[in-house]
């Protein structure tokens, strides 16, 4: 196992579909030793597809750039997922349950470009309001985000 696997927190996988597209998938690998067991699974986290997705691709590019991927590594055909550290991860997961359900493009493009200039404490913030409280406070913390960012 490299040290690249073994350090990674998460891993986007692609997913393609028969149309010809294809979506991400998002999943948190299990704390520790990062090979699954019975006991110690990953973990899926979000997934983004769509307009979504094509609107989200500079910053999906660029943050597995910073994972040292080439840019064009992501495509359909891809079989292995891509291992990202934990704050790439988390400002992933975050920008894909804050536009699970925005239908304005312009409202997502200013909640892309919000999360991409976060710092890693800000996400780490944001993560744990979205991903660490009950159901209730979770949508909570994606709706203020969401309002934060992208207004209204």
């Amino acid at each position: 196992m490299s040290l690249k696997e073994r350090e990674s927190g998460y891993k986007l996988i692609v997913k393609p579909h028969d149309d010809g597209t294809f979506s991400l998938d998002l999943v948190q690998n299990p704390p520790g030793d990062s090979r699954p067991t019975k006991k110690r699974r990953s973990t899926y986290r979000s997934s983004i597809s769509g307009w979504r997705l094509d609107s989200a691709l500079g910053m999906i590019r660029k943050t597995l750039k910073e994972s040292g991927y080439k840019p064009t590594d992501l495509k359909r055909s891809r079989k292995t997922p891509f291992n990202l550290d934990e704050t790439s991860g988390v400002k992933l997961n975050i920008l894909f349950l804050a536009l699970r359900d925005v239908k304005k493009r312009t409202k997502s493009e200013n909640i892309i470009f919000g999360i991409s200039d976060m710092s890693r404490e800000e996400a780490l913030y944001w993560h744990s309001k979205i991903e660490h409280d009950s159901s209730r406070t979770k949508q909570s913390g994606v709706k203020a985000l969401r309002i934060l960012l992208g207004g209204e």
